[in-house]
């Protein structure tokens, strides 16, 4: 039950999660842009669409999209890349846990064998894991491997199909 109440805790905060400081400054940056440009909300509210009530929230710094977001800049006459031009952190809010890491990592040794044409023959997962094992001294499961070889398939790196009862890939 308490890991329950804290998976929920923890999506009402993602889903609740707004760089308020940026969203400020960005519209802060549209706001002046909009008045060097002599134009009222109004105006830019017929230029985009968008309600007059939209264009203020924006400015005032409130939650937007990309697409809000570009066309107010277009209206206003300035390149997005302009109005982000500004010192900021670039550091995300969490780190990378260990063992998304070592996922990570076990993707792109994978996406090595397949430049390598190592996947030119249909393989297996516990192919893949020995291979892993032989070439990187890694020590995985033929499970963890199969769920990188899965999602491979799903952007269309590999190709999948059963043999003898058991997924194989193969390079497309």
């Amino acid at each position: 039950m308490y890991f329950l109440l804290l998976k929920l805790l923890v999506n009402l905060i993602m889903a609740n999660y707004r760089d308020k400081l940026l969203l400020q400054e960005l519209g802060k940056r549209l706001k002046t842009q909009r008045l060097k440009m002599k134009l009222e909300i109004k105006d830019v509210s017929e230029k985009t669409g968008f309600s007059a009530y939209t264009i203020r929230n924006v400015e005032s710094g409130n939650e937007t999209t990309i697409s809000y977001f570009t066309q107010i800049c277009k209206a206003i006459n300035i390149h997005p890349k302009i109005i982000f031009d500004f010192p900021m952190e670039l550091k995300s809010r969490n780190e990378a846990s260990p063992a998304r890491v070592e996922k990570t990592r076990l993707t792109n040794r994978i996406r090595d064998f397949i430049k390598a044409n190592y996947f030119s023959e249909y393989r297996g997962a516990a192919d893949v894991k020995i291979k892993l094992e032989s070439d990187y001294n890694v020590k995985t499961t033929s499970a963890a491997v199969s769920v990188i070889l899965s999602r491979l398939v799903l952007t269309k790196d590999l190709i999948s199909k059963e043999i003898g009862g058991k997924k194989m890939y193969a390079k497309k």
